[in-house]
């Protein structure tokens, strides 16, 4: 099983063209990537006090507030984008414990544990595998859900997921709750690694697809597998390189291959589209994908964004559609490689 690391282009130039292209496609400023909130798990005084203790004069109250600041500057640790030599990352913990509060259904337990305290190397076999095993190289898992379900809730060290070759006949989702961390940066992100020499021989065969949402961590990478359905992202920022996207002549997902919406930006790389699908993307409610050197003729238009979203050719692509090239309704916008913005629809 290979595990070749995932080669980045240098697309600069083409995403800065379009990043300005972004910038004109709604009339209100996007919020910043890292524009998140930062609050601890530190109760405030107030949170902390008792009817009587409300009665205190200003100056108890001011104390109080002051003692409490210093201890959570003394628990909390900075963020200096360094992390340990193995890919972890000194980010606030707390931070992202208290967004995983917020998050539905986020539960830990023995085998999900609640922060990842080393680097972490997941082995998914779908014909030798079974989960109940450890997951190791020697005694895989089955599943990917599984695999996904073991991700801890707060990610601060690399983690990966090898998929052996087979045909996983499943509709993986990411695990309940969803994956928290490696914001505000972790330079090994959460990756699921398929067959780099063949993608072929690596078979997501689940619909309606591969689904991941409500995920906070930055840039996780899916590579190298084949997809006979579709798959989704919303809520989250996420990759996707050299994907087979085959098909299968079902209709799912509103007939598009990858769908991303919400406050989502996928970027999709080197990956191929069959044309049993209406659309290679489909991009809504104020989504993003960003689409570089991927290639495939399908039934109706290569993206269609609607609802505010905006798709971004970021290299060269040889893509078509019997249709149209690209589809923009509704304050949405396709912008080309040269950073122009459309609307409507865009020939071939």
């Amino acid at each position: 099983m290979s595990k070749e690391p995932f080669r980045r282009r240098t697309f600069l130039g083409s995403a800065l063209a379009g990043l300005v292209g972004l910038a004109g496609c709604a009339e209100d400023e996007p919020r910043e990537a890292n524009d998140r909130p930062t609050d601890s798990l530190t109760p405030t005084a107030a949170q902390q006090a008792t009817p009587t203790d409300t009665e205190t004069t200003e100056e108890t109250d001011t104390e109080t507030e002051t003692e409490s600041e210093e201890d959570a500057e003394r628990t909390i640790p900075e963020h200096d984008h360094s992390g340990p030599a193995e890919g972890g990352s000194t980010i606030v913990a707390e931070q992202l414990l208290h967004r995983a509060r917020d998050t539905e259904n986020v539960q830990a337990s023995a085998s999900r544990p609640l922060l990842s305290t080393e680097p972490r190397d997941t082995y998914v076999d779908p014909t030798f595998g079974d989960d109940g095993n450890p997951g190791t190289e020697s005694r895989p898992l089955k599943t990917i859900q599984e695999a996904l379900d073991r991700v801890p809730i707060v990610v601060q060290h690399r983690h990966h997921v090898y998929l052996a070759d087979g045909t996983y006949e499943e509709s993986p989702k990411s695990a309940a709750g969803h994956f928290v961390g490696s914001y505000p940066h972790n330079p090994h992100p959460m990756r699921i690694q398929g067959n780099s020499d063949d993608p072929s021989r690596v078979v997501i065969d689940g619909t309606p697809g591969f689904s991941v949402r409500s995920n906070e961590m930055d840039n996780p990478v899916l590579a190298d597998v084949t997809i006979t359905g579709s798959m989704q992202n919303f809520d989250s920022h996420f990759q996707i390189a050299n994907i087979r996207f085959t098909g299968t002549g079902e209709r799912v997902l509103g007939g598009a291959a990858m769908k991303t919406h919400d406050a989502s930006v996928t970027r999709v790389q080197n990956c191929t589209f069959a044309e049993t699908y209406d659309f290679a993307a489909e991009v809504a409610l104020g989504g993003t994908v960003m689409v570089d050197d991927c290639r495939g003729t399908v039934s109706e238009y290569a993206f269609d964004v609607d609802q505010g979203a905006t798709a971004i050719e970021i290299g060269r692509n040889d893509l078509a559609g019997r249709k149209g090239y690209a589809r923009a309704e509704r304050g949405a916008c396709f912008v080309d490689r040269s950073g122009e913005r459309h609307t409507g629809v865009v020939e071939n």
